[in-house]
């Protein structure tokens, strides 16, 4: 996706977070990549959404995370690799069927051939949405990584038929 003019990072990476593992590991090793290759630190930003709590719980897990471990093989600062939260403004329980996250998920998968789980990646479609104003006017580009999940998609769906959300 074109996001338009930007001040900032160049790209900005997106992706749905639990406890945020996978976002700040990823944060992590771009940051390190990008300085091997002179290209200093704000080539690329990570943004996780936070899907199981909200940016609190996120920032808390991946804080965690970070000094049981996620310094080795190098001696960066903590706020060098550590993903911004992307938060939206409705609020979200983990696992609840919503009808606002099934209309984002038939949206992206009819108009857009895109198919997501019903557990993280609507809810993170949703808040870079809300949030995109911001970020096209810090990036030139938007780039949302699909984390998986579709294991669970069958049972899904079968809830949200069960409750009367979908034929």
């Amino acid at each position: 996706m074109e996001a338009g003019m930007a001040n900032g990072a160049s790209l900005a990476v997106v992706l749905p977070a639990g406890t945020g593992t996978t976002a700040l590991y990823l944060a992590k090793h771009l940051r390190r990549m990008a300085r091997e290759n002179g290209q200093g630190n704000g080539e690329i930003m990570v943004y996780a959404v936070p899907c199981v709590g909200d940016g609190e719980y996120l920032k808390s897990q991946m804080a965690r995370l970070s000094s049981s471990g996620g310094r080795e093989g190098g001696n960066m600062e903590e706020e060098d690799y550590v993903p911004h939260v992307l938060e939206g403004s409705v609020p979200h329980v983990f696992g609840k069927p919503e009808h606002g996250l099934l209309v984002i998920w038939q949206e992206l998968k009819e108009e857009h051939g895109l198919e997501l789980d019903l557990l993280y990646g609507p809810h993170a479609w949703r808040a870079m949405r809300e949030n995109w104003g911001v970020l096209a006017a810090r990036h030139r580009s938007v780039l949302y990584i699909h984390t998986g999940g579709m294991e669970g998609l069958a049972s899904q769906l079968a809830r949200y038929r069960r409750l009367g959300m979908l034929k």
